[in-house]
């Protein structure tokens, strides 16, 4: 490219597995900013906020880019958000105020279930809606989400636009107890609600960026990553993008579009026109065993872009069938790089009671947790008191917040006799306990604040920490028995590894680890009756996707993957095309 000379570009670019797409895409804005382009005329953007987070962290390191230069990366809905003025974004607290005001109006709505929030659930991270943490007000925001994805024609009629792609389709395949009044209710009161508290959700931004009054920004680069996950409406915007910019590039991999339920339509993608498409040749992941497994399962897509590529590495791999985790315990260490996955987060059961039985510390994403990142079987608020208390054993002081912290947690009798409760509370505390440049030693806890505890003790003799992973009659099946049970983990986690950081093991269904990698994956072959029943008796789009699911969870292996056959249920099936190829 000559400097200064722009052409129309209309690029596809697929990229598989490791194919080294997230490069080609760098490299193609780096190409251009070279060559004189200015920052601000080039737009890149994403569906996920951890493929931005990526390439820019990628630009920072590799390029050296400065934060102006990487601004020009963002998600679709940030890019829209940035066009809309006087709104904020609905929160999770907005979303529990939201559910608490339905609950109070009797007459027109029963059971409503109200959420669980962890204590450190940070009230400002924006909020989306599920069935499972939400109940039956989640999975009716889940199908007005759905309708306005899908439902373009006209979306200012609102209801009549949602009414007719709820009775079209719940009759098509949503399994969902509700019936229509209860979705005209919900979605009226919804609205009226984000309209008189100034909010708007994810959907909102990018309608609302769609309105002819709304001027986007001329490019000369438009670069479109995960292209095969955007939805009709996200690729409105795209639309309207690349009618105002020069060069675009579209990137994805159509073999990988697994999130179908979630109102994304790959179709869009394979039929979008463009002048030229450019497959990345090589797989630098896959070695040839897992390569080979890919391949035959993208043998049995209905309708792909054919986007064929070959395995690079010089190495056969290991894939193997394994009906217990046990067969595999030498790779389950502290030290292990590996992914833990399945179809449905149920199916991590197993994974996460052998972890937690062994004491291993994991990164999880739960079917509650989706669009969130990873979160620790440790939580942040228990590993800064182990390490607080570390630290007054070796004489050191800490803060008094954390003090109070310490304190909460401490066993019975560690504290004088009706003395906790004042030192706990922010109301009652001694103010000095919220002066931040003020530390405490143990002496000073001991002699002034009523503290009986010994520091010549472990940790563990010291605290007994809560979770809300804890049997109860609405939880029988939690993770842990008892506290007992939590703080005997928190023990064996430990005293392998008292960092808590040593391995890097990921639990989470396919659906989450989609973009990741690790050396090791185990992959439960079990698909849940719903999941096989789109396999065995849906839509073509619903055969290709359980297809495609596969194949992205057997695709995240690097050296090693196993498929893990547990014993299952006669609701549940085993994935056909996976057992049969071992």
């Amino acid at each position: 490219m000559k400097k200064d000379r722009f052409y129309k570009e209309r690029v596809k670019i697929l990229g598989g597995p490791g194919c080294g797409k997230t490069t080609r895409l760098l490299k193609v804005l780096k190409t251009y900013l070279d060559n004189g382009l200015a920052p601000d005329q080039a737009l890149m953007v994403g569906f996920a906020n951890a493929t931005v987070d990526n390439l820019r962290e990628r630009c920072e390191k590799e390029f050296n880019y400065s934060s102006i230069q990487t601004d020009s990366i963002k998600t679709i809905h940030k890019y829209c958000l940035d066009h809309l003025d006087d709104y904020k974004i609905l929160s999770v607290a907005d979303k529990k105020e939201f559910k608490k005001k339905l609950k109070t109006d009797p007459d027109n709505w029963i059971k409503i279930n109200t959420p669980e929030y962890d204590e450190e659930e940070q009230q400002e991270v924006f909020a989306t809606w599920n069935g499972i943490e939400d109940g039956k007000v989640g999975l009716i925001l889940n199908i007005v989400s759905l309708a306005r994805h899908n439902r373009l024609k006209n979306w200012d009629k609102g209801l009549d636009e949602l009414m007719e792609y709820y009775d079209k389709c719940y009759v098509g395949g949503f399994e969902y107890k509700i019936h229509r009044d209860e979705v005209q209710y919900v979605y009226t009161q919804y609205e009226h609600f984000k309209k008189q508290n100034s909010l708007i959700d994810f959907e909102d931004m990018l309608h609302k960026a769609l309105h002819p009054d709304i001027i986007f920004d001329y490019y000369k680069l438009l670069i479109v990553d995960e292209c095969q996950d955007l939805s009709k409406l996200e690729w409105k915007v795209i639309a309207k993008l690349s009618k105002n910019s020069e060069d675009l590039y579209l990137a994805g991999d159509d073999d990988q579009a697994i999130f179908g339920w979630k109102g994304s339509d790959v179709r869009i993608f394979q039929n979008w026109p463009v002048r030229k498409r450019e497959i990345l040749p090589y797989t630098h992941r896959l070695p040839r065993k897992i390569y080979n497994l890919a391949q035959a399962l993208t043998g049995h897509i209905l309708k792909r872009m054919g986007n064929n590529y070959k395995v690079k590495k010089d190495e056969e791999g290991v894939l193997k069938h394994i009906g217990q985790l046990e067969e595999v315990e030498n790779k389950i260490k502290v030290g292990a790089n590996m992914i833990m996955c399945a179809r449905s987060w149920n199916k991590c059961e197993h994974f996460v009671r052998y972890l937690k039985d062994i004491g291993l510390v994991w990164q999880e994403k739960t079917t509650q947790q989706e669009g969130r990142k990873f979160t620790s079987s440790i939580s942040t608020s228990v590993k800064n008191i182990i390490n607080n208390w570390n630290k007054l054993q070796k004489g050191e002081g800490i803060k008094g917040t954390e003090v109070m912290k310490l304190i909460k947690e401490f066993k019975e009798d560690l504290v004088v006799y009706g003395k906790k409760t004042a030192l706990i509370n922010t109301n009652l505390c001694p103010p000095e306990f919220l002066d931040e440049t003020k530390l405490f030693t143990f002496s000073m806890l001991k002699e002034k604040y009523f503290v009986l505890a010994d520091i010549k003790k472990s940790w563990f003799d010291i605290f007994i920490f809560k979770s809300q992973r804890i049997v109860t009659t609405k939880r029988p099946y939690a993770l842990y028995e008892d506290r007992e049970d939590y703080n005997n983990y928190l023990k064996r986690a430990y005293e392998l590894d008292p960092t808590f950081k040593k391995t890097d093991i990921l639990v989470s269904t396919i659906h989450g680890v989609k973009g990741m990698e690790r050396d090791v994956v185990i992959m439960s072959t079990v698909w849940t009756w719903p999941s096989y029943k789109n396999f065995k008796q849906g839509t073509p789009l619903e055969q290709d996707e359980e297809v495609r699911v596969a194949y992205v969870g057997v695709s995240r292996a690097k050296h090693e993957l196993y498929l893990f056959e547990p014993m299952i249920k006669k609701s549940e099936n085993y994935f056909p095309l996976l057992n049969p190829l071992i």
